[in-house]
């Protein structure tokens, strides 16, 4: 009923259902009602985020960086926003998106409005790593695994340890 195009639904109850089916993990549910959401709400940067992060879940990376994007230019000092779009645009095979010195921007900025945000640090880790910076990506990718000491966070350090060895440098 929520989904039928005719149906009198605000925008904000929309995202809070797609949020829900994000938090339960199902992205490929909650992509239509996150969708329409921003249909009825295009100027709401908390649906361009959800959007983004979702579209990311379900692989959409091009999307998702430029729904990101979009995020980042209405709310410029989110750091969680700007250093996940920087470990998106790090991870991404396709030059087109894979811009390093925006990346390295991204996480740096991202650190500096939240310094215990460990994925913030991880991306800047490996974005010092490709540029060549090996002893800065390492005392960064140490800060990182400090601040992602929680079992869930596991699969993260797992993932900044592979993608710095991508660019030659080891981490313990």
């Amino acid at each position: 009923l929520l989904m039928e195009e005719s149906a009198p639904v605000d925008g904000e109850l929309l995202y809070l259902v797609g949020e829900i089916h994000i938090l339960r993990g199902e992205p490929r549910r909650a992509l239509p009602y996150i969708e329409r959401a921003r249909r009825l709400r295009p100027l709401d940067a908390r649906i361009m985020y959800s959007l983004g992060m979702c579209r990311q879940m379900l692989g959409d990376t091009a999307e998702a960086v430029n729904d990101l994007r979009a995020y980042i230019a209405a709310e410029p000092n989110d750091g969680e926003a700007m250093g996940s779009l920087s470990w998106i645009m790090l991870l991404l095979r396709n030059p087109s998106y894979a811009d390093i010195d925006q990346a390295l921007y991204l996480a740096r900025r991202a650190v500096e409005a939240d310094a215990e945000n460990y994925r913030a640090r991880g991306a800047l880790a490996v974005a010092l790593a490709a540029r060549g910076d090996e002893t800065t990506a390492r005392e960064e990718a140490g800060l990182a695994i400090a601040a992602a000491t929680a079992d869930d966070q596991a699969a993260m350090i797992d993932e900044l340890k592979l993608q710095l060895f991508r660019f030659g440098v080891v981490v313990e």
